[in-house]
């Protein structure tokens, strides 16, 4: 799409890199950029960037979870996503979950974990642990499951664990294997965002799926339209978000099938 316009795209990512989050540096990054699209990993950036961004007066796309303080976003529904994950495991007779996430102050963990304790509210249940992890390393999410184990005893250990991303639901499984637990038969797991390690892991690994092809498709359609009407003109056929669902990939790590009787 954005071959259409006479836009050249220049991918920059923190990373947790004090140099790219100094906000001097990378306004001279950007001294010549015509638009900015921010897909906003770590909520802690939000406000800073997106403020940072109107006051250099550069139209600003986000994309989350959440509707930010732009003109212009793309809206994925994590929340859904988390939800549909709790009730597949509800749905195959999962009845002990777990919840593996993020920082107690990032918004989409927040989101996912949201999504998880309607599903189980629903059915008159609530999570048996949670656990937030300092980041979403798998080292983490394989402390969090052995504390998680800890807290709850052998006996009362989770049948099921939803890990916010891929990251934390590698960590988890590899606890549960190393501890001699069977995946899924004894504790089933489900991650986010279906990254392709997803496919590599033994059993493979369930996952929430993100829409990239479209978020990706529908920010250069963004774009190209910003261009065709002006720089600086507003973005008549985009005045409210544009929200894209996620969808669940049942894999061998939760499937029916493999469900406990």
């Amino acid at each position: 799409e954005l071959n259409k316009s006479s836009f050249i795209p220049l991918l920059i990512t923190t990373d947790g890199n004090p140099v790219l989050e100094d906000m001097e540096k990378l306004s001279l990054m950007l001294s010549h950029a015509d638009a900015a699209v921010l897909y906003l990993l770590d909520n802690r950036l939000n406000a800073r960037l997106i403020s940072f961004f109107k006051e250099l007066s550069l139209p600003c796309l986000v994309i989350s979870q959440r509707p930010e303080e732009t003109e212009y976003a793309i809206i994925v529904k994590e929340t859904e996503g988390a939800y549909s994950a709790a009730r597949h495991l509800i749905e195959t007779g999962r009845q002990r979950i777990g919840f593996i996430g993020g920082p107690k102050d990032d918004l989409m963990t927040l989101d996912k974990y949201l999504g998880v304790l309607q599903a189980l509210e629903e059915e008159g249940l609530v999570p048996v642990s949670v656990m937030h992890c300092p980041s979403f390393s798998p080292e983490e999410a394989y402390m969090a499951a052995a504390k998680m184990r800890e807290q709850c005893g052998a006996e009362n250990f989770p049948d099921a664990l939803f890990c916010a991303n891929d990251s934390l639901s590698l960590g988890g499984l590899k606890y549960l294997v190393e501890q001699g637990y069977v995946v899924p038969q004894q504790v089933a797991i489900v991650g986010f965002d279906d990254l392709p390690l997803c496919r590599l892991s033994q059993p493979e690994l369930s996952s929430v799926a993100l829409p990239i092809a479209p978020i990706a498709y529908q920010a250069a359609a963004m774009l190209a339209s910003l261009e065709q009407q002006g720089q600086n003109g507003p973005l008549a056929s985009w005045t409210s978000p544009v929200v894209l669902p996620t969808s669940l990939v049942v894999r061998a790590s939760s499937r029916r099938d493999e469900a406990p009787s």
